[in-house]
């Protein structure tokens, strides 16, 4: 009896799979920390978000336009522009990121 450890209220000895389970949540919550923003398992895609754009007349009318002569629609074509836009962008800021990083890596 006096060898037996006393367990505080509160502790008590964690099963193996309760361990694991605990284990996997913290690497996944770290895992996330590293993704950028739109890669993190919460976004969802089906969820649309509306986003108000200010253009001039002749811009407005410009996609009239090409709504009226296309089979685009003025917010199918606008959506596409900004993605391919947002994608080119994205990369190029990555890129620069990267180059920064592995410099400051070479330094030390």
């Amino acid at each position: 009896m006096k060898n037996e450890k006393k367990l505080s209220l509160g502790s008590k000895p964690k099963d193996p799979s309760s361990f694991i389970v605990e284990h996997d949540k913290k690497m996944q919550a770290l895992r996330e920390e590293e993704l950028l923003p739109w890669e993190k398992s919460s976004v969802r895609p089906d969820i649309k978000r509306i986003v108000n754009l200010h253009v001039s007349e002749p811009m407005y009318l410009k996609l009239k336009f090409i709504a009226d002569n296309t089979a685009y629609s003025m917010q199918e074509f606008i959506r596409e522009c900004i993605e391919n836009r947002l994608n080119d962008t994205v990369n190029q800021i990555l890129s620069k990121t990267l180059v920064v990083t592995n410099l400051s890596k070479d330094e030390k």
